[in-house]
């Protein structure tokens, strides 16, 4: 009987000793598995760390360079402004019969001078590079991407046929002035009347206004567009 009961002792310590040996492994595999998972997690928070980060960087690029890019199409309006002013100085004594005054040769400097503004894109490149997702407000995101995309390189355009009608002009300055002076106030007609009865030079001259006013117009809506995207930021 006494070796029956020692038989039972040690099957339930052996069982008892077995059960504590699972539940010991099975405790080491949940703190295995839940390092793991905390381990995963910490990483991924970094990794959108990383990526907040990266996308703040990127945005305060664009934002600083979409202020240079008001900055500077307010000074393209400014200065096309007064182009604007001396070509139609220049037009109105081109329809004229008026001797040619020596004032009208500092308006003249003025009319052939060809309009300039860049875009800083380098920015939007990167982030195009990285991925637009990285911007998680949508609004932005889409007004960014819009103001890029669409509306600097239609105003691009603008400048690009503005130079045309501009050369086109220039081409036939050959055959009324003494030189092309950008500096001193040296231009003047070899002939008053041979200049002012030529009607394709008044012709291009009218349409070179008539370009150089809608692209003004044109300036003002992108300068409109590039507030619009600065404000949500």
């Amino acid at each position: 009987m006494s070796r029956i009961l020692n038989i039972f002792r040690k099957e339930s310590i052996a069982n008892r000793q077995m059960k504590n040996y699972i539940l010991y492994a099975i405790g080491e595999i949940v703190l295995i598995v839940l390092g793991i998972l905390i381990a995963l997690q910490i990483s991924n928070w970094n990794d959108e760390k990383k990526e907040e980060k990266l996308a703040k960087e990127m945005l305060s690029e664009i934002e600083t360079a979409i202020g240079g890019d008001l900055a500077e199409m307010d000074n393209f309006l400014y200065s096309q402004k007064n182009v604007l002013q001396c070509q139609q100085i220049f037009d109105q004594w081109l329809s004229s019969d008026s001797a040619f005054p020596d004032s009208l040769s500092r308006y003249l400097q003025r009319i052939f001078i060809a309009t300039e503004y860049s875009v800083n894109s380098s920015g939007y490149e990167t982030l195009k590079q990285e991925g637009l997702h990285r911007i998680k407000n949508d609004s932005l995101r889409n007004a960014i991407a819009n103001l890029y995309e669409v509306k600097y390189p239609t105003f691009l355009k603008f400048i690009d046929i503005y130079e045309r009608f501009l050369e086109g002009l220039i081409v036939h300055n050959q055959d009324h002035f003494n030189e092309l002076s950008y500096i001193s106030p040296t231009m003047r007609p070899r002939s008053d009347r041979a200049l002012q009865t030529d009607e394709v030079y008044q012709y291009n001259l009218k349409t070179l206004i008539n370009f150089n006013q809608l692209l003004m117009f044109q300036a003002g809506q992108t300068r409109k567009d590039i507030e619009a995207t600065q404000e949500l930021f």
